[in-house]
């Protein structure tokens, strides 16, 4: 990069849900301008106002301390101005925005829908980087479910943002293929660490050039069902024993090791602690009972209806901590 264009670059400010593979690689990009972090606040379940704040609170508060990794930590350290925001300070937010006065605002993994009155500042466009082959998997869980639905490629798409729920218009996309079963933390880091960056970087070359950049209209509607998220009381409830075969079971699993607790531990002692999808092997099931998981060894088997998954469970207390974060905020 010519020292030309680095004098050229344009303010951008970034909105997410903690530190991800993406930002990781912009903030290490000189081809970006960052002139502030927004923090999103995760998708927090209360129905009380009140208690959405207090949990919000403990969030902020657990970010901000000094070994964390998290996008509070990483702003100070770069000197870049930090917002926390939830679905109750978007007014706010837009006071913040305004004085930050960015040129652009990129959005990656966000809980909530920006509304009207922010989006509709003209001084400043908003965009988003969704993974997935928009209009295909709108919503906030689209990597699940290309794995629960054994997609065999999926993309990634640079979009305009509007008032719907990732409708605007399409400026970019990549297609890749879906490896079975997908690791989904390291397939992820390469996926956004390369192509996510790529997307985003060839837009914003484009955009401080002054070039014209073109867009394609989504449809009205999605061919797929609406990417939702996975509530606590859905996990175990997610996949059916009666209907899905062995190799789907095992993909899913395989693919969601890192945060889906879809089987329930043996007993009080591995509360909060996750089965490790080994192996499986196809085979006769007559008398097998569907979703059952009895010890064998040192090893669990998972029954399916067409063949049987092997299991590893190893207590952890960081698995612990992480059951316990997620269950209460």
């Amino acid at each position: 990069m010519g020292c030309l264009f680095y004098f050229i670059l344009r303010k951008t400010v970034i909105i997410t849900q903690g530190v991800n593979h993406l930002i990781k690689s912009l903030l290490s990009s000189n081809e970006i301008l960052i002139a502030g972090i927004v923090e999103s606040a995760p998708a927090i379940s209360s129905r009380k106002k009140s208690h959405y704040k207090l949990k919000k609170s403990i969030l902020n508060l657990l970010n901000r301390i000094p070994f964390r990794n998290s996008l509070y930590i990483e702003s100070k350290k770069r000197g870049i101005p930090f917002f926390f925001l939830d679905k109750f300070n978007f007014i706010l937010f837009d006071n913040w925005l305004k004085k930050i006065n960015p040129e652009l605002v990129l959005v990656y993994s966000m809980s909530q829908l920006i509304p009207d009155y922010v989006l509709n500042n003209r001084n400043y466009k908003f965009i988003n980087l969704h993974p997935s082959l928009l209009p295909s998997y709108r919503g906030p869980n689209p990597w699940f479910w290309v794995v629960y639905n054994m997609e065999t490629q999926s993309g990634l798409t640079l979009h305009y943002i509007d008032k719907g729920e990732d409708t605007g218009d399409i400026i970019s996309q990549v297609k890749f293929d879906i490896p079975i079963p997908m690791n989904s933390e390291s397939f992820q880091k390469i996926i956004l660490e390369n192509q996510g960056k790529e997307l985003v970087l060839n837009f914003i070359r484009k955009f401080n050039a002054g070039e014209h950049i073109e867009s394609i209209k989504q449809p009205e509607k999605s061919p797929t069902k609406r990417a939702r998220g996975i509530k606590k009381n859905q996990h175990t409830k997610i996949i059916n024993f009666q209907e899905f075969s062995v190799y789907r079971i095992w993909h899913i699993l395989c693919s969601t090791k890192s945060w889906l607790y879809a089987l329930p531990p043996p007993n009080f002692f591995y509360s909060g602690q996750r089965y490790r999808a080994m192996r499986y092997e196809r085979k006769t099931t007559k008398g097998f009972s569907p979703g059952n998981i009895y010890k064998s060894g040192k090893e669990y088997i998972l029954e399916c209806k067409d063949g049987i998954i092997y299991l590893k469970l190893k207590w952890s207390f960081k698995d612990l901590l992480i059951y316990l974060y997620r269950r209460f905020l």
